[in-house]
C-alpha cells in the first residue's frame, strides 16, 4: 500500500465470518468499536446476508421512532440489525423483553461506537445473552488483501514462522504503513495532508460531541491537551497522573477522562502483567492507540509543507523521539541509540547493535 494507492471496492474483513459464526451461539452479538471504523458496513454485509434490514440510528427520524416505541422494531425477523444502539440505550430492554419470549441464537446485531460497559443501562439489561466483539480499524492484511494466519501457525507450526529469507519491506514502507493507520475513510484519502486534516476532524469531533454524550465534564477544555500528552506515551508503561498534571488535571480527574478516551476507542489500554521468573514484574498498564496514525497527528509533528509536502507524519521515526524525551529514555534503555543527524537535521533511533559510521537514514 502507498500514499498515491488508496483502497478499491469492499475490504473483506476477517470478522465477518466469526461474528457469523457466533450468530449460531449468540441471541444477541455486539459489534463495539470507534466510530468509520466499518461497524455499519459490516453489519450491513450481514442484515443481506439474512434478507433483512438495518435500523440506523443516526438517522434523526429513525432514532425518534424507535424511542418512543422500541418493542415494535425488535420484534421483526432475525437478525434484528441496530446500528449505533447507544443513541438509544432503551432498545436493550426491549431487546430483553423479546429474548424472554424467544431466546433462540441470532435474534439480534448490535453496533456502538462507545463500549458497552460505559453505558450503565447498558452493562445490566443483557447480562448472559450478549456477546461482545470489538471490530478494530483495518489489519494490514485486509489492506493488502492479504489472509492473516500468524497465531495459528504459532500454534500448529511454530517453525513455518522463523525463515532465512530477508523481508522486502524497507524501513520507510513500515513508517508509511504505521503512519496511515486503517481507518477505511482515512485510506481514500490520495495524500497525507488529506488524511491529517480527517485524523484532526474525526478526534475533534468525538472530543466535543461523543464525550458530551456520554458524560458532563467541567474541564472540557482539557481533554485535547490530555490526549496530546497520552500520545506521547504511546506503546509505553501509562503514567497518567504525569499526563493529567502536564494537562493542569489532578491524578483522578485525568484517570476518569483517560477512561472515558477509552470508552470512546480513542485509546486502548493494555493491562499490567508480571513474568514468572524472580525478576521484578511489570505492576503498571500501558496502552495503544486505536491506530498508529494518531500519535503522530496529536504530537503536531507533521512535515512542513515547504520542504515536504507529501511526506508522511513521521516520515522520518526520529520526529516522534524529538518530541517526546520519556520515549528517548524508554528507547535506550532498551539498546537503541541515535545515528548522527541525517541531511535533514533529524536523528533516527536504531539498534546500538546496528550501529556503524557509515549509516544514513531513511528518506
Amino acid at each position: 500500500m502507498s500514499a498515491g494507492a488508496p483502497l478499491r471496492g469492499l475490504v473483506s474483513r476477517q470478522i465477518a465470518d466469526v461474528a457469523q459464526r457466533r450468530l449460531t451461539d449468540e441471541p444477541v452479538l455486539a459489534l463495539q468499536g470507534p466510530r468509520a471504523v466499518g461497524k455499519t458496513t459490516l453489519l450491513r454485509r450481514l442484515a443481506a446476508a439474512h434478507g433483512t434490514v438495518v435500523i440506523d440510528l443516526d438517522d434523526l427520524e429513525t432514532r425518534d421512532a424507535v424511542a418512543a416505541d422500541p418493542a415494535i422494531f425488535v420484534s421483526g425477523p432475525a437478525p434484528v440489525c441496530i446500528d449505533e444502539y447507544q443513541h438509544v440505550p432503551l432498545v436493550l430492554d426491549a431487546i430483553k423483553a423479546e429474548l424472554n419470549r424467544d431466546g433462540a441464537p441470532g435474534r439480534f446485531v448490535i453496533t456502538g461506537s462507545t463500549r458497552h460497559d460505559a453505558l450503565p443501562q447498558a452493562a445490566q439489561a443483557l447480562t448472559g445473552r450478549l456477546h461482545l466483539m470489538t471490530v478494530y480499524p483495518l489489519s494490514q492484511g485486509e489492506i493488502s488483501g492479504v489472509h492473516e494466519h500468524l497465531i495459528e501457525t504459532l500454534f500448529n507450526a511454530p517453525d513455518a514462522v522463523v525463515t532465512a529469507n530477508a523481508s522486502t519491506t524497507s524501513r520507510a514502507e513500515y513508517i508509511e504503513r504505521a503512519t496511515s493507520g486503517g481507518f477505511p475513510p482515512a485510506l481514500l484519502r490520495q495524500t497525507y495532508a488529506a488524511r491529517a486534516r480527517w485524523f484532526d476532524d474525526y478526534i475533534s469531533l468525538c472530543l466535543e460531541r461523543d464525550v458530551a454524550e456520554l458524560a458532563r465534564i467541567q474541564q472540557k477544555a482539557a481533554l485535547p491537551q490530555l490526549l496530546t500528552r497520552l500520545a506521547a506515551q504511546t506503546a509505553q508503561v501509562l503514567n497518567v497522573a504525569a499526563a493529567g498534571q502536564a494537562a493542569g488535571l489532578k491524578a483522578r480527574t485525568a484517570e476518569n477522562y483517560t477512561r472515558l478516551l477509552e470508552a470512546l476507542f480513542l485509546i486502548h489500554r493494555l493491562p499490567a502483567w508480571a513474568r514468572p521468573s524472580a525478576h521484578a514484574p511489570l505492576r503498571c498498564p500501558s496502552y495503544m492507540w486505536s491506530t498508529q496514525a494518531w500519535p503522530p497527528d496529536c504530537c503536531d509533528s507533521r512535515p512542513t509543507s515547504s520542504t515536504a509536502p507529501n511526506r508522511p507524519p513521521y516520515s522520518n521515526s526520529a520526529t516522534y523521539w524529538r518530541h517526546s524525551s520519556s520515549a528517548r529514555r524508554s528507547s535506550r534503555s532498551h539498546g537503541w541509540t541515535e545515528y548522527p543527524p541525517s541531511v535533514t537535521g533529524e536523528p533516527t533511533m536504531v539498534p546500538r547493535s546496528n550501529w556503524s559510521s557509515n549509516a544514513t537514514t531513511d528518506q
